[in-house]
């Protein structure tokens, strides 16, 4: 009550507590309507003080992106209001969209014509994002440190060294090439070569990245977009952002690929958008480095899958095939 607004009885006049699923505590509180509060609904983060140092970061984080998103006036209309925050309790209050609709559930519906609008929209939301923020690494540095905070690893950090003992499991265990060998240097190599490419981006094309941009973050409100989770935000290569549109299976096509003419569209609204800032003049670069982009995402979902399912799996084909040469021995 007193940290949201200390002259209302809030705590009398709520309606409804909705817990929301999360890494975080995440509550929408809505209120009865006939008092005087600007808000009929919020909603409120909270990490709790046992929670781990990576969580307490990532908490940090989000705040300091949304203020620097909120800091530029053009970009406000896509981010929630911070309608009030506390550090020392890791407390965050923020305007509430509603039950609303993401680009990811029209992309598991049937209207695809409506699914291709909110792409578009998608599209020309975060080639604004890019393009706006673009030579404001300095400005969104000092949000950070103004909160102590700084960015969390995630799938958009490019440098593939930070992962190396999770290639080497992976090439050791799934490719089953013993260490030193000649096969696990020409891999080691290649992945090497790889992370070169990749890193040799245009210097010049550095800008504001949310980092976890995939459509179930992105909710629709009227006709516009708002994007939400902002704890990875980080300044990087801005086409890390929508490499996802290339790599789903929405329903509304029938789970296959987005059709190629529709990646077509959505490239050149990007391109446009982003030409505008003068940054990309050629197709052939964009081409390139959109490339460049897709190889860095796929390597980092192969690590992710490596973390999460493939190790499991691999390990619990081993265990069967003890199992199975222990009976085959015993029945000898």
């Amino acid at each position: 009550r007193e940290f949201l607004e200390p002259n209302i009885d809030l705590k009398n006049n709520l309606e409804n507590i909705e817990e929301i699923e999360s890494n975080y505590t995440v509550l929408r509180l809505s209120f009865k309507l006939d008092i005087d509060f600007p808000y009929s609904s919020v909603i409120i983060k909270h990490v709790g003080s046992d929670n781990s140092e990576n969580r307490i970061l990532h908490f940090k984080n989000e705040i300091a992106s949304m203020q620097f998103i909120l800091s530029i006036n053009s970009l406000k209309k896509y981010v929630p209001k911070i309608i009030a925050s506390d550090l020392k309790n890791y407390i965050l209050v923020l305007e509430d969209f509603g039950k609303t609709k993401s680009v990811m559930d029209l992309m598991y519906d049937s209207d695809q014509k409506k699914a291709i609008t909110y792409l578009k929209k998608y599209i020309e939301m975060f080639a604004l994002i890019h393009g706006k923020t673009i030579g404001k690494e300095k400005e969104f540095r000092q949000f950070q440190i103004k909160l102590k905070a700084e960015t969390p690893v995630s799938d958009s950090t490019l440098y593939l060294t930070s992962k190396r003992t999770q290639f080497e499991e992976i090439i050791t265990q799934l490719l089953q090439f013993e260490r030193n060998s000649s096969e696990f240097n020409v891999m080691n190599n290649e992945l090497n070569k790889l992370e070169v490419y990749i890193k040799d981006l245009l210097p010049d094309l550095k800008s504001f990245i949310h980092c976890d941009s995939g459509l179930q973050n992105n909710l629709i409100k009227g006709n516009d977009l708002k994007l939400i989770d902002f704890e990875f935000g980080d300044f990087g290569f801005p086409l890390l952002d929508i490499a996802g549109i290339y790599l789903g299976f929405p329903q509304s096509w029938n789970g296959m690929l987005l059709p190629h003419e529709i990646i077509d569209k959505l490239e050149k609204i990007y391109y446009s958008t982003l030409k505008k800032f003068k940054i990309i003049n050629s197709k052939d670069i964009y081409r390139l480095v959109l490339h460049k982009t897709l190889a860095h995402w796929i390597i980092c979902r192969l690590t992710f899958f490596w973390d999460y399912y493939l190790k499991d799996r691999i390990i619990q084909g081993k265990n069967f095939d003890n199992e199975f040469m222990k009976k085959h021995n015993s029945n000898k």
